[in-house]
């Protein structure tokens, strides 16, 4: 990255925007900040030399704003409401090449449309810096990070639920599934990891597996699987007994807060390595298109 030019963080909701203006306001980068949305529980007060608010159905001219402001580089980072896009209103007030881009999608899932955001970006000029480029110190380390080892059911639990979550992660269905005692539980939806972990708890009772993990494909510049204080909290709460992360590509935050909820609850975090035989077909699929 460019030290002396400014930096633009494109910021969803989340305490993950305001770790990537820390990293660079470390870095005595200007940092300006555009929010899709205002999260009130977020506070970036002296970490941005400016703070914008921008209508996701008015991307179309995000672009020239950026190099209006003289950033050239961009990072998108935080959550971003997905329901706008079945917001029949959301499309009525889009600018057309917003409409007119999310029509030609074949599909809709998170993949695809930090793609098409990414697309527009660049063909303006503009370079997408990775989040795991900023935030390298956060990312998950292999193998047991707290707790007890993971008993065999449980490991023998996570090898059933990978070739599922894989799969289903590459179809943009979602990046996590849940189960216990080698059976499937759930898998995530639209609704959010939140939402699955008590799911999985309705369904099932305490002592599950969740596993998070990236596509295979997944061009890390424009996404990243997230894990928090809040998803350790949750599984804390619900009696899971173990949370498998994909390892050196799921970012892992608050990560001393985070051990703690989980040594109080007994419950289990590992980073999990995915099988070669796995790695290599993500790679043939990219390589094929």
């Amino acid at each position: 990255m460019n030290s002396s030019q400014p930096v633009a963080i494109l910021a969803g909701t989340g305490e993950l925007p305001v770790m990537v203006a820390e990293k660079l306001k470390s870095q005595d980068r200007p940092v300006f900040l555009y929010r899709f949305s205002r999260d009130e529980q977020v506070d970036f007060t002296g970490l941005v030399d400016s703070d914008t608010d921008i209508d996701p159905t008015r991307f179309s001219f995000v672009p020239e704003k950026l190099k209006q402001d003289g950033v050239k580089e961009v990072i998108l980072v935080g959550d971003v409401d997905k329901k706008q896009i079945f917001d029949s209103q959301a499309h009525e007030k889009a600018d057309p090449g917003v409409r007119n881009k999310l029509a030609d999608l074949t599909a809709k899932g998170d993949d695809a449309l930090i793609r098409l955001a990414c697309k527009m970006l660049e063909r303006r000029g503009l370079r997408v810096v990775g989040v795991d480029e900023i935030l390298s110190e956060k990312l998950t380390p292999e193998g047991l990070i707290v707790g007890d080892p993971p008993d065999s059911d449980d490991m023998a639990t996570v090898e059933l639920l990978s070739a599922l979550a894989i799969k289903l992660a590459d179809e943009e269905v979602g990046q996590v599934v849940t189960g216990k005692q080698q059976a499937v539980i759930a898998v995530e939806g639209v609704e959010g990891t939140s939402e699955l972990i008590r799911r999985s708890r309705e369904l099932a009772g305490s002592d599950f597996v969740m596993l998070k993990i990236a596509r295979s494909s997944q061009d890390y510049r424009h996404d990243v699987p997230v894990v928090g204080e809040e998803t350790v909290r949750l599984l804390a709460e619900a009696g899971a007994s173990l949370l498998a992360l994909e390892a050196n590509v799921t970012l892992f935050l608050q990560q001393e807060k985070s051990k703690e909820l989980a040594r109080e609850a007994g419950l289990t975090i590992i980073g999990w390595t995915r099988p070669p035989f796995y790695s290599w077909r993500g790679f043939k699929q990219w390589l094929i298109g």
